[in-house]
């Protein structure tokens, strides 16, 4: 399942669809949709000149398809829309909005993921966000573990998950819908009311956003969701007027420095054997191609002959 495309969705920000694109032209990719919502804000001189230079950006073996919208569709149609069109074509897809930065491992890492789930036969989703922030000389091996959420900075899935999504909750009686779902029911009282205050919250306007009810349709439709161990990507929307849904400052937990190997080190002790032996119990694949954290530590403790 090689050439998975990836979809860059933007709006207004010329200066954060240009740094996306740069990062994606660098990747090993075969093709590349770019759809930018349309409306006045999206027809400044800047993001016009822009476009007209996307396609000199990658080489001649990448297939790059720019839609500019003439019209405004507004966040969860443009969004829905782009995704529907392109897996007609597609039997996968990377999404990937203006303002999520991505590493270099981010392509091959979330294409092993889709072609994962492939093998193992399931529908879910494959997210490159995690809480964990990590860089070092000596990379731990990332690995994907199970979810049952979804993070919507960098993601993937197939068309037949895709098939299962529906915007519109507007319908739904969430009780009644999510009441054999044992992702749901083993989520504590509070955790349900949360969610189900979210999942209300579209359904009262289904343009608010788009990334709640593809979390439903997880739930409703017990989706086999991947995560990394540590994250390969990064959101650089917060603090931006012209965001959406991050216009408040970056929050402290997402600001934190990266963990360095220094840190690792220093952390390093008996147990690190044991808790990464557990954590392997829980985690099912990983890059090949990074270093694992283990043997890292293997190695510093011969070293030091402890």
């Amino acid at each position: 399942m090689d050439n998975i495309p990836i979809l860059l969705l933007g709006y207004n920000r010329d200066d954060l669809l240009e740094k996306r694109v740069k990062e994606i032209s660098k990747l090993e990719i075969n093709k590349i949709y770019i759809s930018i919502d349309g409306g006045k804000e999206s027809y400044k001189p800047e993001m016009t000149n822009l476009i007209s230079k996307i396609p000199s950006l990658f080489s001649s073996t990448t297939q790059v398809k720019i839609t500019h919208h003439q019209d405004n569709l507004g966040l969860t149609k443009h969004v829905t829309h782009s995704i529907s069109k392109i897996l007609k074509e597609n039997e996968n897809i990377i999404v990937v909005e203006d303002d999520v930065a991505l590493n270099t491992n981010f392509y091959k890492n979330m294409a092993h993921g889709i072609n994962l789930l492939n093998e193992m036969g399931c529908d879910g989703l494959v997210s490159a966000f995690s809480p964990i922030n990590y860089s070092g000389n000596h990379l731990i091996r990332n690995k994907w573990r199970k979810s049952i959420y979804f993070s919507c900075w960098g993601w993937g899935c197939s068309r037949s998950t895709w098939e299962k999504y529906d915007s519109d909750l507007s319908k739904t009686d969430l009780n009644t819908a999510l009441e054999n779902s044992q992702s749901w029911n083993n989520l504590s009282l509070r955790q349900k009311n949360v969610w189900k205050a979210r999942f209300e919250r579209v359904q009262k306007n289904q343009s608010y956003t788009w990334d709640l009810q593809m979390q439903f349709a997880s739930f409703l439709n017990e989706f086999t969701n991947l995560a990394p161990l540590y994250r390969f990507v990064d959101n650089e929307g917060f603090n931006d007027e012209r965001a959406t849904h991050t216009r408040e400052p970056k929050p402290r937990w997402m600001s934190k420095k990266p963990i360095n190997q220094q840190k690792i080190n220093s952390i390093a002790g008996s147990a690190i054997t044991k808790f990464y032996n557990q954590l392997d119990e829980l985690l099912i694949a990983g890059d090949s191609e990074l270093v694992s954290i283990y043997e890292s530590v293997k190695k510093y403790f011969k070293s030091k002959k402890i």
